[in-house]
């Protein structure tokens, strides 16, 4: 009969596979997960888990987080993600320059004020 109503045809388009199409969409690459050497799935049971982590820790995170927050670690993460990718060789810093030297100042500016705000606070009660 086919695949269970889950599988529309609409879903077999956008998996590549014919709207008459009895076989799983993914089947005509099942042979190249097979052919995974144990070096590669070796890798692949080490990222895995980490992956998932990193990702269970960031919807953790987020379900907690204000949005403002969670907007102002992500903007911070540019200059990160620019500065990994310059180090490994993928890309120059050059062309985005200009905006990554606006991110550090306005990444270092909350930084500065909340660390100050922080002091005062701290400050006022032991003198208070």
């Amino acid at each position: 009969m086919g695949w269970p109503g889950i599988f529309s045809r609409t879903s077999l388009r956008m998996w590549g596979a014919g709207p008459s199409s009895t076989a799983p969409p993914y089947a005509s690459r099942l042979h190249i997960l097979v052919s995974l050497g144990a070096n590669q799935i070796g890798w692949a049971l080490l990222a895995g888990p980490l992956l998932a982590a990193y990702v269970g820790t960031w919807m953790t995170a987020l379900a907690r987080a204000r949005a403002i927050d969670v907007t102002s670690v992500l903007v911070g993460s540019a200059l990160i993600t620019a500065l990994l990718q310059a180090a490994a060789g993928r890309t120059s810093l050059a062309p985005e320059a200009v905006g990554l030297l606006l991110i550090t100042g306005g990444a270092g500016t909350v930084l500065w004020a909340n660390l100050r705000r922080q002091a005062v606070a701290g400050h006022g009660a032991v003198g208070g």
